[in-house]
């Protein structure tokens, strides 16, 4: 079974295209360079603009994903409600959206911890409470917020489009690289950045990290295709590495790095096993006419 049977076959009346058909490939370049180009431009001119201040460039060039996306529907006359704004049921799944980041992220910290390659002062047993307080008032206030002007693009916008247009794989592995490359002006503005080779991290750690959370967000928006399960995810993976790393000391750099790398090609691996066995599964019911469900 291909990869195109794969995403016909995973099209249930949970995941709808967005205007799949009229997206061409021509399109689709079009809209990944374009927006890459102008989110770039921007971050640079402001990289270059607060050189030397504390003012956090993120605050502004996270929202630019989601006015370009905006800009870009009204230019060819789509409509912005499809953007996959409501909040769907089950409601049980956005608390799974929650903490779920913390199913491959704690297990990274304690082999991190077991190699001694990074060392931990934080209080792990308060980590769930914290959390929840993090989210559900700094993430969805705050962070959230910003969150959402990238998830606006990144799984309002582009994650439906790819996998109908390029099947599931290509179409994850697409769309986390573009994310992931999109950090560039953070990068180099120091905002985000995990080694001392911003090179390296714009286009090998950073690609790699969100094509992993890319396969994790499209996993888990299978039960519920809204855009809040997406910012909820979003958000849970960055306060829990945001918590975590303000009580860490790096003491191996590149064997840290190298856990990492190893991580992310493991939940990559994993949700890819997923996804492509409930695929043949969906594959195997609709042949015989059964109901197809999740």
């Amino acid at each position: 079974m291909d990869d195109n049977q794969q995403t016909s076959t995973l099209r249930t009346e949970t995941i709808k295209d967005i205007d799949s058909q009229s997206m061409t490939t021509k399109k689709i370049i079009l809209f990944i360079s374009s927006i890459l180009i102008c989110s770039w431009t921007i971050g640079f001119c402001l990289s270059y603009f607060f050189k030397g201040s504390d003012f956090d460039i993120s605050n502004i060039y996270t929202f630019l994903p989601a006015i370009y996306t905006i800009l870009w529907i009204l230019v060819h006359k789509q409509s912005i409600k499809d953007l996959k704004w409501k909040f769907k049921r089950p409601w049980w799944l956005y608390i799974v959206a929650m903490y779920f980041p913390l199913s491959y992220i704690v297990p990274e910290i304690a082999i991190q911890n077991l190699f001694k390659y990074v060392s931990y002062d934080f209080p792990f047993e308060k980590l769930p409470v914290l959390l929840t307080v993090r989210v559900l008032i700094g993430a969805t206030i705050g962070l959230g917020i910003l969150i959402l002007g990238e998830e606006v693009a990144w799984r309002g916008y582009l994650q439906d489009k790819l996998v109908s247009k390029l099947g599931i794989h290509k179409g994850l592995i697409l769309l986390g690289v573009t994310w992931g490359i999109w950090h560039l002006p953070m990068i180099i503005n120091s905002v985000n950045y995990e080694s001392d080779n911003w090179v390296f991290d714009a286009f090998v750690f950073y690609p790699l990290f969100c094509t992993a959370l890319s396969y994790v967000i499209f996993l888990i928006m299978f039960k519920c295709n809204s855009i809040w399960i997406a910012v909820f995810i979003h958000a849970s993976n960055n306060n829990i590495w945001h918590l975590t790393g303000r009580h860490s000391t790096i003491l191996n750099k590149n064997g840290s790095m190298t856990v990492s790398i190893l991580f992310f090609i493991a939940v990559i691996f994993v949700c890819a096993f997923i996804l492509t066995k409930y695929a043949n599964r969906q594959h195997r019911l609709a042949k015989s006419g059964a109901e197809v469900g999740i």
